[in-house]
């Protein structure tokens, strides 16, 4: 992101590893709270989570494939709340560059959140699960 006075931002570095095992407790954390899932059909079952864990990724990348495929569009957006850290972990995982930190959103009507501003380059490289931007 340009900084004030035309001065890039200094790059952050950062590592990813994919979700493993040792993982779970902290899906169950986010998926399994009432308060998180409110706007999102409320929270999962224990059974669901297990059998959800690492479909997300791998849904996402076959979807930014297609999307790619069609021609249609350059990028892809996801503007997760700043709040939620497995939400944001997901577009960095795959690749996408963080473009715009903390912009306010209203969702639902009414109700304003702020979130991060990914962006994925369908005129790039694949959708990955072992690197991504952190900003530019």
């Amino acid at each position: 992101m340009a900084g004030s006075g035309g001065q890039q931002a200094a790059r952050a570095r950062v590592r990813l590893e994919p979700w493993g095992p040792d993982y779970l407790p902290l899906l169950r954390q986010g998926v399994g709270d009432p308060a998180m899932m409110l706007h999102l059909g409320g929270p999962e079952s224990e059974a669901k989570i297990a059998e959800r864990q690492g479909k997300g990724i791998a849904a996402a990348r076959q979807l930014l494939e297609r999307v790619r495929a069609d021609g249609a569009l350059r990028f892809v957006y996801a503007y997760p709340s700043v709040d939620n850290a497995p939400s944001n972990a997901i577009p960095r995982t795959l690749g996408f560059e963080l473009v715009e930190e903390a912009r306010e959103f209203e969702y639902p009507k009414g109700s304003f959140m702020r979130c991060n501003v990914w962006r994925f380059d369908l005129s790039g490289g694949q959708p990955t699960a072992s690197s991504g931007t952190s900003r530019q």
